[in-house]
């Protein structure tokens, strides 16, 4: 028995001494690396992010029917049909190709830019995308640009019913990253 109550009083130091050095090392990464620095810019201005360079000019609310309208286009009922109810953020976005030392292995992509509130975030969406620019995509030489309207699908079954209906009220960006820690974000309304 008392081979027992000695195992137990050395299980309790070692995990406190676990716990402390655990602490230790949460602070010294969180002293060490910092917060990551959040670079903001908002409509009209520009932003870099590897060798391209972005420029919001304008940002629309809009419903399904003020969409199509808008756009002269008509959505497929089978995209947002499931939906009770939804709306679309579009921004309207101009992407030069910019020098820098690593411009050569930078390819085009639209896939990190997220619109954000402050408890949502959602990608691109590609099938109202496709509907309303219809130009090429490419940015292969340096300053070549381009002007498209990029097309972000929000859902009410996503937000309780009171975030919903202030939605156009809400702090909304274009991150250039999933993270909450995004570096650069283009801020469209605070």
């Amino acid at each position: 028995m008392k081979i027992n109550k000695k195992k137990r009083f050395w299980v309790v130091p070692i995990c406190i001494v676990t716990i402390l050095a655990y602490a230790v090392w949460v602070s010294f990464l969180n002293i060490n690396m910092g917060k990551t620095e959040i670079i903001s810019c908002n409509i009209g201005e520009n932003i870099s992010e590897n060798a391209y360079q972005y420029k919001a000019s304008e940002y629309n609310i809009l419903t399904e029917k003020e969409f199509e309208k808008k756009y002269g286009v008509e959505i497929d009922d089978k995209l947002l049909g499931m939906y009770s109810d939804a709306k679309i953020l579009t921004v309207n976005m101009e992407i030069t190709k910019i020098d820098t030392d690593d411009s050569k292995i930078y390819k085009f992509d639209l896939s990190n830019l997220y619109a954000q509130t402050l408890t949502y975030s959602q990608g691109i969406s590609y099938n109202l995308f496709t509907l309303i620019n219809s130009e090429t995509m490419e940015l292969k030489n340096i300053n070549d640009k381009i002007k498209i309207i990029i097309p972000y699908c929000f859902v009410k079954d996503a937000f309780s019913e009171s975030t919903w209906n202030r939605f156009e009220d809400m702090s909304l960006k274009i991150s250039f990253s999933n993270a909450d820690n995004s570096k650069k974000e283009i801020i469209l309304h605070e």
